[in-house]
């Protein structure tokens, strides 16, 4: 059953990374640009920017998907290596470069400016990613619960250390003209972008606190992985391509 599903979210995620790079190579038009600041009192060196249209980092996160399932689906050595392990080690390496794109496009469309503090929630999310493994990996040789609940905590600090930066910056960029009033659905898709990201986290308290077993556990990142993600990538996507309204009266935007 696990390798169906993995074969299926495969397929699936490879044909959005078509779909993807179809849609962005139509409209590669907006590119979103980065300050880097330097401390006043350095004035032999200027702010400078740099930029990139993020539409073409909507593909890679479904290519990483993609090979990540796939890798389960072809290989039998490494099927039965989770199995007997209890740990699956590559779905990790995969969210922290596949989340860590998502971070990024996160962060920019909230209004996360500058490009040392999007590299910051880049490594943020690999840190929570490592817990994520560590979790997994103690679990599996017998840790404690006192010693999981513990590193979860962790996580989740990491993950609203993330969350709070971007939540402050998305408020200031909503409330920056007085006399513009975002639409409700902004707020929504924010909303529903917070409750996406929680859901993998939701999945791996279920199965320290042994309400689901190994298997669902697993059938559970293959269903997020398919599901949430891809209402993640193309909430993202939609948000990059309608324009640069976010910079409309900055210089950040071209």
């Amino acid at each position: 059953m696990l390798r169906t599903m993995n074969g299926v979210a495969a397929l699936a995620h490879f044909g959005q990374a078509v779909a993807a790079t179809a849609i962005v190579a139509k409209t590669d038009k907006n590119s979103y640009k980065w300050p880097i600041d330097f401390p006043g009192w350095l004035k032999i060196l200027d702010s400078k920017t740099l930029g990139v249209n993020l539409g073409w980092l909507i593909p890679p996160f479904f290519l990483l998907s993609t090979v990540n399932h796939s890798v389960y689906y072809l290989s039998e050595s490494y099927r039965n290596s989770v199995v007997e392990t209890k740990t699956n080690p590559l779905r990790w390496i995969e969210y922290s470069l596949s989340a860590g794109l998502m971070t990024f496009i996160l962060g920019n469309l909230s209004g996360v400016l500058e490009l040392r503090s999007l590299l910051g929630l880049v490594l943020s999310n690999m840190a929570m990613q490592y817990i994520g493994w560590e979790i997994e990996f103690r679990k599996a040789n017998g840790a404690t619960k006192r010693e999981l609940i513990g590193l979860t905590i962790i996580g989740w600090v990491i993950f609203m250390s993330i969350w709070l930066q971007v939540i402050m910056s998305f408020v200031t960029v909503v409330n920056w003209d007085s006399n513009v009033k975002a639409p409700i659905i902004i707020y929504a898709i924010m909303s529903s972008l917070f409750g996406l990201f929680c859901s993998f986290g939701v999945n791996q308290i279920l199965y320290i606190a042994d309400k689901i077993s190994f298997q669902q556990y697993e059938m559970g990142y293959v269903v997020l992985s398919l599901a949430a993600k891809s209402v993640l990538a193309w909430e993202f996507l939609g948000g990059i391509t309608s324009g640069k309204q976010r910079f409309k009266n900055t210089d950040y935007a071209q």
